[in-house]
């Protein structure tokens, strides 16, 4: 399946954004993403950095590629259950200084 297919189904795109018990304005921001292009354009970029940054954690790959904390780590569940990227082991991350999840593509 190509990587276009995957970020275009519209359908399968919110699947996993928000929980239940979350409010309506959940839902509703989850369809303004898919309906505008940044929930695509997001998960493009978080595919990006852990193709170009392997083994970095969240914040880490935020830090490398210059955005908002939560622009990417957003999206690394998504990515992880359509088999683009995988959890690839655990370090002291060098943003937080915290242990965390770090995170490779699956090619």
């Amino acid at each position: 399946m190509l990587q276009a297919e995957i970020f275009d189904r519209h359908h399968d795109q919110l699947v996993g954004m928000q929980r239940t018990s979350d409010p309506d304005t959940s839902y509703l921001a989850a369809e303004f993403m898919a309906r505008s292009g940044k929930l695509r354009a997001d998960r493009a970029l978080a595919l990006e950095a852990v193709r170009r940054y392997p083994h970095r954690t969240a914040s880490e790959l935020e830090d490398a590629m210059g955005v908002p904390d939560g622009k990417i780590r957003k999206r690394l569940a998504e990515l992880a259950k359509k088999e683009l990227a995988v959890a690839s082991g655990r370090k002291k991350c060098g943003v937080t200084g915290r242990r965390c999840q770090t995170w490779e593509s699956v090619e």
